[in-house]
């Protein structure tokens, strides 16, 4: 009955435009965000929304309301929370005893506008679709459960998956009712059964059920700045150490546990696409394990690294968030800090590193430059990371930091910063920033 046709993929703040997709029956829509109507409007179905000047995460709900104000269907965009790169969405027409029923399918990707391919299918069965805007669909039986599905290929592996379960004449809508919440507990702290949590956590005062733990991989992101990468390549050579090894002895300089994920990201901006939505682009390696090898290794020998310039490290530091709690795993973003760093974005250092707070990602900067540079400074506290020897500690502490966290969920969808740990979580806190916003 009603679906997204702006779909805001990239970071977003200030006012924007919101469009929707929505059935013939429907006479008017609402805008709740996070929980606050902000709009009521009808055709042609499209209104601007002030999402507030600091960048957040936000929850946006689209109503859809009949001729009598009856709600006939709403829809969820998470904001400023990790997403797919690219999605697709069903909006059904209804139809009479299972016939004359015809679907709508939206879809928007960071990649590119158009797919290279549109594959839709009805209960299994390949239908033709000559103009996926309005696909017809077969008769079929009004009181079974069937299945619609959109595969949008874009190529370069970047697709998209719509699907739509419906019978008779309404559509089924699933939505996660489930919140991760990062934490962190003290040095030799172990959480109990999650039955023994209550009143552990709270929203807006309001207590929350605790329902699983999880300590399942980790992914830290790690955001090359400056000449970050040639000042790792540097120490992994072995200037500023006493002798010389031989390569392989380094491949595991600066490893992480087992189970620690990681990868890096170039500060410096790819491409950059210009939309209704205005997304960053910045280039980043495949994971790496300590399998792989250390983080100093990997990083010293990455194969190709954009030349420092036109770097817009604050809002990389953002996007890394994102990319780094994607998975609703343990996460942490590290800042590496190399000469001739520069910031050219319009996001500001402190406003970067709050979003990953509001985001509960644990931030940390390093400074991996002979001669520190005043850029590090602005993201807040900096280790110093410049040898072989300290780079070594900060991994080791960082590995440990991130060890110590778990991911609870609890029941509901909230937003991450939303979401409080109470003083009777004793020894476990909110997995965030060690590094204060300047100023």
């Amino acid at each position: 009955m009603i679906a997204f046709a702006t779909l805001f993929l990239g970071l977003v703040f200030g006012v924007v435009t919101v469009e929707l997709d929505v059935a013939a029956d429907v006479r008017c829509a609402k805008l709740l965000l996070d929980g606050t109507e902000v709009a009521n409007f009808g055709a042609p179905w499209s209104e601007q929304v002030d999402l507030g000047p600091d960048l957040s995460p936000h929850e946006l709900v689209a109503v859809a309301l009949d001729a009598n104000g009856r709600e006939v269907g709403r829809v969820r965009q998470w904001i400023n929370r990790p997403r797919s790169i690219a999605e697709a969405s069903f909006v059904l027409e209804p139809g009479v005893a299972g016939s004359g029923r015809t679907a709508r399918l939206s879809w928007m990707s960071a990649a590119r506008e158009t797919p290279e391919s549109v594959t839709v299918t009805f209960d299994g069965r390949k239908l033709a679709v000559p103009d996926p805007r309005r696909i017809e669909l077969p008769a079929h039986a009004p009181g079974q459960l069937h299945l619609l599905r959109a595969v949008v290929d874009f190529g370069e592996n970047v697709s998209a998956v719509a699907d739509a379960a419906f019978a008779g004449g309404r559509t089924a809508e699933t939505l996660s009712e489930l919140t991760a919440v990062p934490v962190e507990l003290e040095d030799g702290r172990r959480l109990p059964p999650v039955e023994a949590m209550a009143g552990w956590f709270t929203h807006r005062g309001a207590p929350l059920t605790a329902a699983a733990v999880d300590e399942g991989p980790a992914r830290v992101v790690f955001v090359l700045a400056g000449r970050a990468r040639e000042e790792l390549a540097r120490m992994e050579a072995g200037r500023g150490r006493p002798a010389p090894r031989e390569p392989e002895m380094g491949r595991w300089d600066g490893a992480l546990r087992s189970g620690q994920r990681f990868l890096f990201l170039q500060a410096g901006a790819e491409q950059e696409v210009r939309s209704k939505d205005a997304l960053n682009f910045f280039p980043r390696t495949p994971e790496w394990t300590s399998r792989h090898g250390g983080v100093l290794w990997v990083g010293a020998n990455l194969a190709e690294v954009v030349t420092p310039g036109q770097e817009r490290i604050s809002r990389a530091v953002a996007v890394a968030g994102l990319a780094a709690s994607e998975r609703e795993a343990r996460r942490a973003v590290v800042l590496l800090v190399g000469a001739d760093a520069s910031d050219e974005a319009s996001l500001p250092a402190e406003e970067a590193v709050r979003f990953l707070r509001r985001l509960r990602v644990p931030f940390f900067v390093w400074s991996v430059a002979e001669r520190p540079s005043r850029v590090a400074s602005r993201f807040g506290a900096v280790v110093d990371a410049s040898t072989r020897a300290l780079f070594e500690e900060a991994t080791s502490s960082l590995s440990r930091r991130v060890d110590r966290q778990r991911i609870v969920w609890v029941v509901g969808s909230f937003l991450p910063h939303e979401v409080e740990v109470t003083a009777r979580a004793s020894g476990v806190k909110p997995a965030s920033s060690p590094s204060s916003p300047p100023g």
